[in-house]
């Protein structure tokens, strides 16, 4: 439903019929799998309690005359069959909703990133001007996976403006993740002189800001969706919403500040979601920041707002901008073009959109 727009004017309707209903047919082999062996078990259940019945009524008939006797024990063996039936299909249904525990319980068996143990904390005012090394830097998903990254050797000077282009599977995001330690790269990454391996990796994290594709928005107060550690004054929240220019919009909202985001920002619009987003940026005044196309699902007004406010308030940190479109990067320092995981050049936008074509 959320694609309903752009499937209709490709005109891509039964495709996505023909993917829905398959499916839907894999589920229903699932459900009805699971009601049929619900069913088998109440006709055996219903089969065993009938035939209990009859030996004890034929029992009380051949063995007693007492008709009290009789109906007593009939009376005692059906309440017996009601609650065992009831019994057997609970442990039934107990033994079929294990299934969700056993996997929560597979979840508390994954080893923890490594980078927790680490105790060293970062200096005050740590990074003070984003310089940024990478020394034989290479990554991989997974153990025995392939390398996405492959010895990469990069110096970035603090307050440089860098776009990252290159092909899709070329190893641009990678480098996000490598960052963020998502998972431990091998190698070395230097930010002002410190290592990030050796920092604790909660720390680490929180001196690096991130703008994505999808604005990630928390269903709860704008307040907390701006700052959700509460280290920041009403003045400090509404200074930051009017450089991304949505004072005015917050100011009309029920709430203000304390009105209720549904889960993801459903009830405002995509444009505005990324912005409250660019403005929980600039509150964390961060010396990193990494802009993986901010811009890609936002309208024209809305992406001319962005990088503005870009130029304008990141001017002294060291950005770092992954590019799907080129014209996103054309105002950066550098541009890096990534090919298999590896640098392929690192220069200006002229020599290196050579290496694009």
């Amino acid at each position: 439903m959320n694609g309903v727009d752009t499937i209709r004017t490709r005109s891509r309707q039964r495709a996505f019929e023909d993917k829905f209903h398959r499916h839907q047919d894999l589920h229903n082999q699932a459900s009805v799998m699971w009601k049929q062996g619900a069913r088998w078990l109440c006709v055996r259940l219903s089969l065993l309690s009938c035939l209990l019945v009859t030996v004890v009524a034929l029992a009380s008939i051949l063995m007693s005359q007492d008709v009290a006797f009789a109906g007593l024990s009939l009376a005692y063996i059906i309440q017996t069959v009601v609650l065992t039936e009831l019994t057997v299909r609970e442990l039934a249904n107990v033994e079929t909703y294990m299934t969700s525990v056993e996997q929560v319980m597979a979840y508390t068996k994954i080893d923890p990133e490594p980078g927790y143990k680490q105790e060293r904390l970062p200096p005050a005012r740590w990074p003070s001007e984003g310089n940024i090394t990478f020394q034989d830097f290479s990554l991989t998903y997974y153990p025995g996976g392939p390398q996405v990254l492959k010895g990469i050797n990069l110096s970035i000077k603090g307050g440089a403006k860098i776009g990252v282009a290159g092909r899709t599977g070329a190893g641009k995001s990678s480098i996000v993740a490598g960052l963020m330690r998502m998972p431990d790269p091998n190698g070395q990454v230097i930010v002002d002189g410190i290592g990030l391996k050796d920092l604790n990796i909660q720390a680490a994290r929180r001196f690096i800001s991130i703008l994505g594709q999808d604005p990630v928005i928390f269903g709860g107060p704008l307040r907390k969706n701006l700052d959700f550690e509460g280290r920041f004054e009403d003045a400090d929240l509404w200074r930051a919403l009017e450089d991304v220019q949505l004072r005015d919009f917050v100011e009309r909202l029920d709430g203000q500040l304390n009105y209720e985001l549904l889960e993801q920002g459903s009830n405002v619009s995509v444009g505005e979601r990324q912005l409250i987003c660019l403005a929980r940026v600039l509150l964390q005044r961060n010396q990193i920041v990494i802009l993986d196309e901010p811009t890609a699902n936002v309208d024209p007004d809305t992406e001319q707002t962005i990088w503005k406010v870009v130029r304008k308030m990141l001017k002294n940190s060291t950005v770092i901008i992954i590019a799907h479109r080129l014209h996103t990067i054309q105002d950066c320092d550098k541009i890096l073009v990534f090919h298999n995981g590896e640098i392929s050049e690192y220069d200006n936008l002229d020599e290196a959109t050579k290496h694009l074509t």
